[in-house]
């Protein structure tokens, strides 16, 4: 077997444990970790090689800023598309800065060159790994996201984003709800999203045009010459968009295959018939709540003392749900295999791609409670296909959330033989995610740019693109002809007329 060596460029708990799925298939994998998140002090990945870049005094101002705006998401409104612009400013000085703590370090970019790498593997967000790529000297790359492929990238392919069928990434909507008013709010989402990209790119452009002249990297062009983009997005959870061969939807392909529950996490859901599990991801923290949400939480779960809540909870041990029997608080749990046991009765989520597709995957109904970003159009998803219900932040009160988990409650209801039903499609599914994420990897690393893969519209002029100069010239045909017609009638009309009058004259003279 062909061992690929693998570059693989960012930090998150996708790209751990994806490191890690590539050295078990016998690939040599060396994972570059780049100061993102000053909280995450640990990395996921077990098996690949791992080289960490420090902060710089600058680059941890950034992530400090990052930091406060992840304890705000329980009390800013996200739901509106522009608000993504009013975050760009942070985003871009952040990655600017990381780019260039990276540029500096001439020791990290001559190590990487020594190691000539087959394939480089980053996510899409941050533009810069794809000019790095280039300065590493690394011959081929394949770009990843944790959640869909973002609209403001289909033109990199050649594609147009179909923004009056499909919903965007930041869309509080489904596909079955674009009306006039869900077309004009996903037509702004759009452009935020386009001009958020526009910000950011052409912010890193900059640094690499005045480290290394202009020309030498490209980065939109380095973006199309990806081998392939793999897409945390899976075709069976998602609203149905075009896509190319380049594009490949492979979601959950990350998701472990979960084991039993050791003794403790078993005898907590042996205490009682039913069991929720409550759990708003890394970013979001339930100890970000208000105190009154958290209190909201808290009269919620008291009225329901037959149901255990299991709760992720970043400070267990401050006080709260002391006096809630039914109420277990653990910083960390094994959220996998939690929802993949049968004596769960629901999961009450922010909606993140990953929860969401852990809870499909596992057959379990949830309650999302959209916070962020994508989680709006993750909530309508699960909405659509029958298996969750949505709760607004803003409605986060005692009776509304009593409602909604009475409902998530039900034993035989739509929502639990829908939950059920996408689960096992999912499990029955005709190819396996995972083995295709391989495959994928090697394929690319073997036979590196694969540019007859792309469409040929990425450069087409918009009056190209809408057909406008064909248009015009049918147009202007049509009405060359209807002018000769009108000119061979005018001409035959005038010369039957005095036909007529020669005729007619010299009646009159008789």
């Amino acid at each position: 077997m062909r061992i690929v060596r693998v570059c693989i460029y960012k930090h998150n708990n996708v790209y751990d444990s994806l490191s890690d799925i590539l050295v078990k298939a016998g690939n040599d994998v060396t994972y570059l970790v780049l100061p993102m998140d000053h909280e995450l002090t640990t990395i996921g990945t077990k098996l690949s090689k791992v080289i960490t870049l420090e902060y710089s005094p600058e680059t941890l101002e950034y992530s400090e800023q990052m930091g406060e705006l992840k304890s705000s998401l329980w009390v800013k409104d996200f739901s509106n598309p522009t608000k993504i612009l009013a975050l760009s400013r942070l985003f871009k000085n952040f990655a600017r800065s990381t780019l260039k703590h990276v540029l500096a370090n001439e020791t990290l970019i001559e190590l990487i060159k020594a190691e000539k790498f087959d394939l480089g593997v980053t996510e899409s967000f941050d533009m810069s790994a794809f000019g790095l790529f280039k300065v590493f000297d690394i011959p081929a790359h394949v770009s990843m996201f944790a959640g869909g492929l973002f609209s403001s990238h289909y033109k990199y392919f050649g594609m147009t984003y179909p923004v009056s069928q499909v919903p965007t990434l930041h869309a509080s909507f489904a596909d079955t709800e674009m009306t006039f008013v869900s077309r004009f709010k996903n037509f702004i989402s759009f452009w935020a999203i386009d001009m958020f990209t526009s910000f950011n790119l052409d912010n890193l452009q900059d640094i690499f045009n005045q480290k290394y002249g202009n020309g030498f990297v490209d980065i939109p062009d380095q973006v199309r010459k990806s081998s392939f983009h793999i897409s945390n997005a899976d075709p069976y959870l998602d609203f149905t968009t075009p896509a190319i061969a380049k594009i490949v939807q492979l979601g959950g392909f990350s998701i472990p295959k979960p084991n039993l529950l050791d003794k403790k996490w078993s005898d907590i859901l042996n205490k009682r018939k039913r069991n929720v599990l409550v759990s708003f991801g890394t970013n979001c923290k339930s100890t970000d709540m208000p105190l009154p949400i958290r209190n909201a939480f808290l009269e919620t779960f008291a009225k329901f003392p037959d149901v255990t809540f299991i709760w992720k909870y970043e400070s267990a041990k401050d006080g709260t749900a002391k006096d809630l029997p039914n109420v277990f608080l653990s910083e960390w749990l094994p959220q996998t295999d939690i929802l993949a046991d049968s004596r769960l009765s629901g999961f009450v989520t922010h909606g993140g791609l990953n929860s969401i597709s852990e809870a499909a995957h596992t057959g379990t109904k949830v309650l999302v409670i959209p916070l962020f970003a994508d989680q709006y159009r993750n909530s309508k998803i699960a909405e659509k296909i029958g298996f969750g219900t949505i709760l607004k932040k803003e409605d986060i009160v005692p009776h509304k959330l009593s409602a909604a988990l009475r409902k998530l409650l039900e034993d035989e209801s739509e929502l639990t033989r829908n939950a059920q039903r996408i689960g096992e499609m999912i499990k029955n599914r005709p190819y396996n995610t995972t083995e295709l994420f391989i495959k994928h990897i090697e394929f690319a690393s073997k036979f590196k740019q694969l540019p007859h893969l792309n469409m040929e519209s990425h450069d087409t002029y918009f009056f190209q693109y809408l057909m406008l100069d064909v248009i015009g010239a049918i147009l202007l045909a049509l009405i060359l002809i209807l002018s000769l017609i009108t000119l061979c009638i005018c001409t035959m009309y005038k010369k039957c007329c005095r036909k007529t009058n020669i005729v007619s004259d010299p009646k009159k003279h008789d």
